[in-house]
């Protein structure tokens, strides 16, 4: 759940990026499915 949280403060930041990102994983259900991975992608770009 801090994950959440951690998202919903970089959103505002990133949410350009966040958009085209939350589209590209809705086409990928692998990735979907892994929000850890998602969200250590998010911190390194």
């Amino acid at each position: 759940m801090n994950l959440m949280i951690l998202l919903q403060k970089n959103i505002s930041k990133h949410e350009k990026w966040f958009e085209v990102k939350t589209n590209y994983c809705n086409r990928k259900p692998m990735v979907a499915a892994k929000p850890q991975a998602y969200f250590i992608f998010h911190e390194i770009v």
